[in-house]
């Protein structure tokens, strides 16, 4: 309570208060008691917590992750304008088979259309089941 809202108050209502705060008020230390406590609160200040370091250490390094998950570092391949990912060529004019890998499973990850059972093998047809699951999400 400020000296403001203690003007407001009736001398009723400032003897109430007064005689709460005393009721609350901790008893008086001893100075040997006193002594013994100062020493204990200036020991807990020289010897700081490692975790006063370590946790805003961690924080940083967690958010300095977050953004580097978050920020799209590559878009892939680049297209041309018809929509068809520039393949760089070797010195024979050749895509090379570890960069012609890459941009068939780029165009296959960006290809809208869904795979029909036709296509895939024996062993990659889904069960019944999962097929309908298959369909609404692919």
């Amino acid at each position: 309570m400020n000296e403001r809202q203690r003007m407001d108050l009736n001398p009723e209502e400032q003897a109430f208060v007064a005689r709460l705060a005393d009721h609350y008020a901790p008893p008086a230390m001893t100075p040997a008691r006193r002594a013994a406590f100062d020493r204990r609160l200036a020991g807990r200040l020289v010897r700081r917590s490692p975790w006063r370091v370590v946790v805003p250490a961690m924080a940083a390094v967690a958010a300095a992750a977050l953004v580097w998950l978050a920020v799209p570092w590559s878009t892939g391949p680049t297209s041309s304008p018809g929509g068809v990912p520039e393949q760089v060529v070797t010195a024979t004019g050749e895509p090379s088979q570890g960069e012609a890998a890459v941009f068939a499973a780029y165009d296959w990850f960006t290809s809208s259309t869904t795979p029909d059972a036709a296509d895939l093998g024996e062993g990659d047809a889904l069960p019944e089941d999962y097929q309908a699951i298959s369909e609404f999400f692919l």
